[in-house]
């Protein structure tokens, strides 16, 4: 079964990409036409330098998402990465031949209007690809603190001024048990707020505390120079990339909600 269904998430991926092609050409397909008169058009579109690669590969790939959608013919195992491989070189392919770019240097990063904050994600990913976990994982969170510089705007941070009027509850404040009991409350508070903001965003709280428990600490100092800290747990490559989108969709999220 998972064959299968990993036969027909390459087969929407390929008709994706194939109807961004025929957008961006102004081909006119019809909602029903199938894989292969959508593929008909786009190579009817009257430019013999733009085509569509690998036709016998993606009809093979079409048979057989046919065969297990329609008649439940389950597709060996082994296809699913013969599969697999004919439609990564089918988009690489496209992409360059009709948009003249590499599909691997695509990225949401673009999307991000601010360009200091896009700056510090599209560098965190290429540390990543250079393997360097941690400079990836500082870049991430700059671009966090940065994010969140403007969304905490919507409800300030309110620990100085509750630590100024524990102050003027002297000389009962000064008792180490109140102070400490003071402080609670506005680490307390403060967490409501966090979670205030995160909601108001649609992130998930899962995704929220798996970000805060990979992120390093890091410091900007006036002079702009900055340090950083790590814990004790060592992140692999699918946490960085994880962290990465994370903040990508965030940064996404509150450009589009404020």
């Amino acid at each position: 079964m998972s064959s299968g269904l990993a036969i027909s998430l390459f087969q929407d991926a390929a008709e994706l990409v194939l109807w961004t092609v025929a957008s961006s050409i102004e081909v006119n397909i019809g909602e029903k036409d199938g894989f292969t008169k959508m593929w008909e058009k786009v190579n009817n579109n009257n430019k013999p330098e733009l085509f569509l690669p690998l036709k016998e590969k993606m009809l093979e790939l079409n048979k057989a998402r046919v065969g297990f959608k329609h008649y439940g013919i389950l597709p060996d195992s082994s296809h699913s990465f013969r599969y697999y491989g004919y439609v990564t070189e089918f988009i690489n392919n496209t992409v360059r031949n009709f948009f003249n770019l590499e599909f691997d240097a695509i990225s949401l990063v673009d999307t991000v209007r601010n360009e200091e904050i896009r700056k510090y994600l599209k560098e965190a990913e290429e540390l990543l690809g250079e393997k360097d976990l941690k400079k990836s994982l500082v870049s991430c969170e700059i671009a966090y603190q940065k994010i969140f510089k403007y969304v905490e705007r919507i409800i300030p941070e309110i620990s100085s001024k509750i630590e100024g009027f524990g102050e003027r509850l002297h000389p009962v404040y000064e008792r180490d048990d109140l102070r400490t009991e003071w402080h609670g409350l506005i680490e307390f508070l403060n967490n409501i707020r966090i979670n205030i903001l995160i909601n108001l965003l649609g992130i998930k709280s899962s995704d929220f505390l798996r970000y805060k428990k990979l992120a390093p600490g890091v410091f900007i100092a006036m002079s702009g120079k900055v340090s950083s800290t790590f814990s004790g747990m060592e992140a692999s490559e699918n946490d960085v990339r994880f962290c990465i989108d994370f903040i990508i969709n965030t940064a996404i999220e509150a450009q589009n909600r404020l």
